[in-house]
């Protein structure tokens, strides 16, 4: 029973993920396109001189774990979007986060409202289910927090990706809502591919990492545990800059690739195999897409009059 459920679950997960591969590279196409590695050159170069921004993102992470002792399957999904508003050159941004479980009865949701202004992260983190909830606006030096920026900003993780993956077949160009692009497809590598889930991980709500793991250690998880998946970015034809980006990965994590000690389980010298998990797979994929916009236009992010009193958090 056990063996059929896992076998199930692999092949709906690697059945998704091949789906939405093969839908990738369906897309119509133009006869003139450029040569990719020269379009990767470009789209770097244009993206270091970027001032400003809006993007807006959708990520689905589905989890499911398989072969324990009593025969059960666990299964999870958590939504995850965003909106932002980007000041590169003045180190300012603007975002309004929610994620929220699509498998529980929808209690289990935290949305988050943050700025980054000056060399401090501001937000105001609620629980949407409770009847009057609190709004309190905490901060956090962004010396405490080095990577805030890059996580909130999304644009380099999205050019980290185009730098190191394999280019899937030739560049596209195709014609959208009157629009012009290059149309770009990617394998990426297992150390982009974990560096780049990690890159989403948001304050609140459910963890992108590994157990109780760092930062590190679930990076090296996952690594292991990549199995493939697809990249499909569309960069405008006019400035080079990457305009929409469509992600879906899959990880296999079996004893071996996770630990005993990952879990939190004690290990017992002598005693207990180190590889023994209680489980024989865990699979978690994440698809999504983000949407770039206003690239280079006027921008104005203001911290509300209650963020100027908010308490420091380490």
């Amino acid at each position: 029973m056990c063996k059929s459920r896992t076998g199930r679950a692999l092949a709906l997960l690697l059945g998704a993920v091949c789906l939405m591969s093969f839908g990738l590279l369906g897309c119509g196409q133009a006869a003139a396109a450029p040569n990719a590695l020269q379009l990767i050159d470009k789209t770097v170069a244009a993206a270091a001189k970027v001032k400003s921004f809006k993007l807006d993102t959708y990520l689905t992470e589905n989890y499911i774990v398989t072969g324990v002792s009593d025969n059960s399957v666990t299964t999870d999904s958590w939504q995850f979007t965003a909106q932002k508003q980007v000041d590169v050159a003045n180190k300012k941004l603007y975002q309004v986060l929610d994620n929220y479980s699509l498998s529980g009865s929808g209690s289990s949701s935290f949305a988050m409202t943050s700025y980054i202004a000056g060399e401090w992260e501001y937000y105001c983190q609620s629980q949407p289910w409770l009847s009057t909830p609190a709004v309190t606006w905490n901060k956090t030096s962004l010396e405490a927090e080095p990577s805030a920026w890059e996580k909130s900003v999304q644009l380099q993780p999205q050019v980290d990706l185009l730098q190191n993956s394999q280019i899937l077949g030739d560049v596209k160009t195709v014609s959208e809502d009157g629009r012009q692009y290059f149309v770009i497809d990617l394998l990426p590598s297992a150390s982009a591919a974990a560096d780049w889930v990690l890159s989403q991980q948001q304050r609140f709500g459910s963890s992108l990492g590994w157990f109780r793991t760092g930062t590190e250690r679930s990076r090296e998880i996952y690594a292991k545990a990549y199995t493939g998946g697809s990249v499909r970015l569309w960069i405008d034809q006019k400035n080079d800059l990457i305009v929409k980006a469509e992600t879906n990965l899959l990880f296999d994590a079996v004893p071996g690739n996770i630990m005993r000690g990952d879990t939190g389980l004690m290990v017992a010298a002598g005693q207990e195999n180190s590889e023994d998990v209680g489980f024989t797979h865990i699979l978690r994929s994440f698809s999504g897409h983000w949407e770039f916009s206003d690239y280079n236009q006027s921008v104005s992010i203001e911290l509300p009059a209650a963020a100027l009193n908010a308490t420091e958090h380490p």
